[in-house]
């Protein structure tokens, strides 16, 4: 029984992907967005690798408020020297935007 769990624990890490979080600069806003991730001009991906986040976007959502229907317009979207939070499975080549990033102080 101990070598059966033990099997099981060894499989289900084998077949885990795990994600990396990644820091990365926006380079050319959407609609053609491009991303830098680090430091390495090399790791420059376009629009067809990058999957953001629908925050990040802009769009227009309805609400209603005090029973009124209402549309709500976010324009603000990614921005050229913004830096974002991106997570990587491990071996794909898919990366997905998951927000902006701030550091405060030096």
């Amino acid at each position: 029984m101990k070598e059966l769990i033990q099997q099981i624990a060894l499989d289900a890490v084998g077949s885990a992907k795990p994600v990396r979080t990644l820091i990365g600069t926006v380079i050319q806003p959407p609609p053609a967005l491009r991303v830098q991730i680090g430091d390495d001009l090399k790791r420059v991906y376009d629009a067809e690798f990058l999957i953001v986040a629908a925050h990040l976007a802009a769009r227009e959502e309805t609400v209603i408020m005090d029973g009124i229907s209402r549309t709500i317009t976010y324009s603000d979207q990614l921005k050229t020297g913004d830096t974002v939070m991106i997570a990587a499975q491990q071996g794909g080549q898919s990366f997905f935007i998951l927000d902006k990033a701030v550091t405060y102080g030096a």
